[in-house]
């Protein structure tokens, strides 16, 4: 909020309210998104950090998934360990990866069609089902 006098403004911020400029994520959402792209990459773009949210927000899209984000990313057998991450352990740089992955998310810059993904050292069999989109780093992704 807002509130503007004698040419210079004071913003407040009430904790319920999306924490991303013009967001509509909340902080609860952008805290799973820090522990998943934590565990998944270490918050590391070489790793593909920016398409684990481009995944995560995509499923809370799909009819397939969930329809919001902590339920994507706890959703059984999905994202590794999300439950043993302590908060204290991500780091800056995870969050600020979010930040600007879910920025580059809402401004349409981002792969809207990605739903799943795995390192490159398994072989899950639903990998054979699904169109490969990219790899990077060691993680595979695919709709």
């Amino acid at each position: 909020l807002a509130q503007c006098a004698d040419n210079s403004c004071t913003f407040a911020y009430d904790i319920e309210q999306p924490v991303v400029q013009e967001s509509k994520y909340t902080q609860t959402d952008l805290d799973c998104l820090y522990k998943a792209v934590y565990n998944e990459t270490g918050g590391n773009e070489s790793q593909g950090a920016s398409m684990v949210v481009a995944t995560i927000l995509n499923r809370k899209h799909s009819p397939l998934f969930p329809k919001n984000v902590c339920a994507v990313v706890y959703q059984k057998a999905q994202f590794t360990n999300v439950t043993k991450v302590n908060p204290k352990k991500i780091t800056s740089k995870t969050k600020d990866v979010v930040h600007k992955a879910v920025e580059m998310y809402e401004k349409g810059l981002l792969n809207t069609s990605v739903l799943f993904f795995h390192a490159d050292y398994v072989r899950p069999s639903w990998s054979y089902k699904k169109k490969r989109v990219t790899k990077i780093g060691n993680h595979i992704f695919y709709r």
